[in-house]
């Protein structure tokens, strides 16, 4: 299908991207890693970056945008895979509940008022002070 779709679609300015289970139809140049770089460099003065960043993905067409966060040079970022697969995300989740777990505790910690999240080991220790999450560090 993808070959199907690439070459009828290949007058049009869009990419055609497929994986195990899926296909993407997209503008070129519509991405992730794009649509992150916009909206930070939207949010942000130049020489501002953002406190804190969580990340996360769960295939292939999200490891641009790991990458894109990950070149933010700041202490409060976390990128997370979901599952246990090779990917540029420093960590992982098993599976989406995970992740809306680690959410949910993310957004309680804020009426706790746990504040010190200042380094990755200040996060970790927010995740361990609020309950147990199933974020892992990646080998």
């Amino acid at each position: 299908m993808h070959e199907n779709l690439d070459s009828v679609l290949n007058v049009f300015d869009v990419e055609v991207l497929s994986g195990y289970g899926w296909l993407q139809v997209r503008l070129q140049g519509v991405s992730k890693k794009n649509m992150v770089k916009k909206f930070v460099s939207e949010q942000y003065k130049d020489t501002e970056q953002p406190d804190f960043i969580f990340c996360a993905g769960d295939d292939v067409t999200d490891e641009d945008m790991f990458s894109v966060v990950s070149s933010y040079k700041h202490a409060r970022i976390f990128t997370c895979v979901v599952g246990m697969k090779p990917s540029a995300a420093r960590y992982y989740l098993r599976n989406n509940e995970e992740v809306l777990n680690l959410l949910a505790k993310i957004q309680g910690s804020n009426r706790t008022g746990f504040t010190d999240t200042s380094s990755r080991s200040g996060f970790r220790t927010m995740l361990s002070d609020i309950g147990r999450t199933g974020l892992t560090s990646r080998p």
